[in-house]
């Protein structure tokens, strides 16, 4: 049987009330490191099971869209963009201006 992933809580994830709304897995082989994270905003529970082919319990995870319903996607988007910016100063100079709402970035 083969879970959806957002279903299975690790200490690397974070949760709101008990639920799993990020999710954080990573890589490592031969000295590199691939580091993947995902922030649930929505989800449609009926394409979920027709691509695992079984019933998805949805009772363990949540959604930003769950929690700020009145908050649109874009608008999420940029609260997160203005937050990483406001943390530029640690990074180096990156440049993250534009990424988040790219469709490469969303692709």
């Amino acid at each position: 049987k083969f879970d959806y992933c957002m279903l299975i809580s690790t200490g690397a994830d974070v949760c709101y009330q008990g639920k799993k709304i990020i999710g954080s897995a990573q890589y490592r082989k031969q000295g590199y490191i691939l580091q993947h994270g995902s922030i649930l905003f929505g989800y449609d529970k009926n394409l979920l099971e027709s691509l695992f082919n079984e019933p998805v319990s949805v009772d363990y995870l949540t959604t930003v869209n769950e929690i700020l319903p009145n908050m649109s996607k874009e608008e999420y988007i940029k609260k997160i963009e203005s937050y990483i910016l406001s943390l530029q100063p640690l990074f180096l100079n990156v440049d993250y201006r534009g990424c988040w709402g790219s469709e490469i970035w969303n692709s």
